[in-house]
C-alpha cells in the first residue's frame, strides 16, 4: 500500500496515534481540539447480529499485539477520536480491529476507507473473505484457549479457515505461490471427496519433488503441507523420511527442530504475516491443541469439544463451539468448524470428506507408533525414526486426539495468531 498524496499519509497515520472515544473527549474537555476521527461500522446490515454495542473495539497493527485505539460500540459503531498530530509513518502496514476475548479482523487499509475515515466490519460469522488470491479479510475467532495453552493469559485467535496456496506462475516454471486463509466456500469445498478443486487428490509420478506442483497450471489450489516445510511445495514419498528431514533443512548435522511455532524458516503460517503462526501440541502437557483433545483424562475437563458435522465421506467436518463472556455476561458463540481435508501419505492423497486433521508446530522426539489410515489402526511394522515424526491433531469421528504422523506426511494447517 503506497502513500500517493499527504491526505492520504495523515490519515493512516492518524490511526498509530492513541485514540479515545469522541464522548470521553467531550466529558473530559480537553484542551486540544479533535484532529482525526475514524468510524467503525460494526454491522453488515440493519438486519444484522449486533453482537458488540456496550463493548470495547479495539485497534492496532497486525504485526503487534499493543492497542493503539479504542473505542466503545454505540448503536452498532465506534467512532475513535485523536487530538495528537502524527507521529511515525505505517505506510503500507496491516490493521487489526477486535473485542478482547471474542473476535479480532485483519485487514489492509484501502484508499476509499483512508478517505472516507469509516469502515464496515464483515459479519464474524460468514468467516474470511478474498480479494483476488489474497484475503482483503481475515477473521479470527477466540475459542478459551491462550498462549501455550494456560488457563489464563494471553488469548490466542484462531482463522477461520484454513491455510491454502494458489498457484502464481505457469506451468513448467519454478512454482510461485501466495497463501491466505480459506473462505467459507473454499472451507466446505475441502470436505467434498469428489472435489476437483484442490490438487491434494492428485497422484504423483515422482518419489521424491522438492517441487511438487511444477507442473500443475497457474491458479490451481492445495491445502496440505508437509510438517515444517516453509515453501508448501515440498511432496515426498513416504519411505524418504530421513531425507526431507535434511532437504527441509530440519536437521543440519545433528541438530534437529522440534519446535516450529513462528519459526520464519519452518512455519508455513507465518507467510500470512504479522503474528500468525502454528498453533503447538503435543501428547504431553497443556499445549494450544489441548482444548480440542478428548482422549487425556488430563484434558478431559477441557473445552471446546468437537461436534461431528455431516457423514464420513459426504462433506464431514467437526465444529468447536465456545461460549464468550465478557464481564460475567454471555455475548456471543463463537464456531470454528474443521473441514476433513484429507492427508497425503507417499504418493497419493487420502481421507477428503471424512479426515479431519491438522498440523501443530511439535516434532515427536521420541518415535511414537506412527498412525496411517484413517481408521484408527496402527502400522507399528513401519520403522521411523525420532527425528522424522511430528503430532497432528486428527478427528474420528468419535473424538479428536493426537497421533504422530510422518514428517513427510501432508496435513492442513489451522493458523493461529496472538
Amino acid at each position: 500500500m503506497k502513500v500517493k498524496n499527504l491526505k492520504y499519509l495523515l490519515l493512516v497515520m492518524s490511526l498509530s496515534l492513541p485514540f479515545s472515544s469522541c464522548k470521553d473527549d467531550e466529558e473530559t474537555k480537553t484542551e486540544e481540539p479533535v484532529k482525526y476521527t475514524f468510524t467503525v461500522n460494526t454491522t453488515v446490515s440493519e438486519s444484522g447480529s449486533n453482537y458488540y454495542n456496550g463493548l470495547t473495539l479495539q485497534a492496532g497493527l497486525s504485526g503487534s499485539t499493543d492497542v493503539i485505539a479504542e473505542a466503545v460500540v454505540s448503536d452498532g459503531k465506534a467512532v475513535f477520536c485523536s487530538t495528537k498530530d502524527l507521529a511515525s509513518e505505517i505506510s503500507g502496514k496491516d490493521v487489526w480491529f477486535g473485542v478482547k476475548g471474542m473476535v479480532k479482523f485483519f485487514h489492509t487499509m484501502t484508499e476509499k476507507e483512508i478517505a472516507d475515515s469509516s469502515l464496515t466490519l464483515p459479519d464474524k460469522e460468514l468467516g474470511s473473505s478474498l480479494s483476488g488470491d489474497t484475503n482483503d479479510w481475515i477473521v479470527a475467532l477466540y475459542m478459551g484457549v491462550n498462549k501455550d495453552g494456560k488457563s489464563d493469559g494471553v488469548p490466542i485467535y484462531w482463522a477461520t479457515g484454513n491455510l491454502i496456496a494458489v498457484k502464481t506462475s505457469e506451468a513448467g516454471e519454478p512454482t510461485k505461490a501466495v497463501f491466505h486463509i480459506a473462505t467459507a466456500a473454499e472451507n466446505a469445498e475441502e470436505s467434498n471427496p469428489s472435489t476437483t478443486e484442490f490438487v491434494g487428490l492428485s497422484k504423483l509420478l515422482k518419489r521424491k519433488e522438492l517441487d511438487g506442483y511444477v507442473d500443475i497450471p497457474k491458479g490451481r489450489k492445495w491445502d496440505v503441507y508437509c510438517f515444517g516445510d516453509k515453501t508448501g511445495l515440498m511432496l515426498y514419498d513416504g519411505t524418504e523420511l530421513d531425507d526431507f528431514v535434511t532437504d527441509s533443512k530440519q536437521m543440519v548435522g545433528d541438530k534437529i527442530v522440534y519446535d516450529i511455532s513462528g519459526d520464519k524458516d519452518f512455519d508455513i503460517a507465518t507467510n500470512l504475516g504479522g503474528l500468525w503462526r502454528t498453533p503447538t501440541g503435543g501428547k504431553t502437557g497443556l499445549n494450544e491443541f489441548a482444548a480440542f483433545e478428548d482422549s487425556f483424562e488430563e484434558y478431559a475437563q477441557m473445552l471446546p469439544n468437537h461436534e461431528p458435522v455431516g457423514t464420513p465421506g459426504e462433506n464431514f467436518s467437526v465444529n468447536y463451539k465456545h461460549t464468550v463472556v465478557i464481564d460475567s455476561k454471555e455475548v456471543c458463540v463463537n464456531t470454528l468448524n474443521i473441514p476433513s481435508a484429507g492427508y497425503r501419505h507417499a504418493l497419493a492423497a487420502m481421507g477428503r470428506g471424512s479426515f479431519v486433521g491438522l498440523w501443530s508446530s511439535t516434532a515427536d522426539p521420541t518415535c511414537t507408533e506412527v498412525f496411517y489410515g484413517n481408521t484408527g489402526e496402527e502400522m507399528p511394522d513401519i520403522k521411523v525414526e525420532p527425528q522424522t515424526t511430528a503430532f497432528a491433531y486428527s478427528s474420528l469421528v468419535k473424538q479428536t486426539t493426537w497421533y504422530a504422523h510422518p514428517r513427510t506426511s501432508s496435513i492442513a494447517i489451522r493458523p493461529v495468531t496472538e
